[in-house]
């Protein structure tokens, strides 16, 4: 959800924090970017560091450093 909202509130807000998410492997582009805190843990079994298939099939999603990089 932090995801999502950034990207489709980026010209209004000034920064974000995601908390153990992943960010969804087709996230729409932003337009603005702001300071942004990324808190994953790297043996979490539902959101996974790395990417791929979340558990309990919830969608594939991006690696952290992916989604770093996105937001650089």
């Amino acid at each position: 959800m932090t995801y999502t909202l950034a990207l489709e509130t980026s010209s209004q807000i000034a920064a974000f924090a995601s908390v153990a998410a992943s960010m969804k492997h087709n996230c729409a582009g932003v337009t603005e970017t702001g300071s942004a805190l990324f808190l994953n843990g790297t043996n979490d079994p539902i959101s996974p560091y790395e990417g791929v298939e979340m558990s309990v099939n919830r969608g594939l999603v991006i690696s952290n450093q992916e989604s770093v990089d996105y937001w650089v």
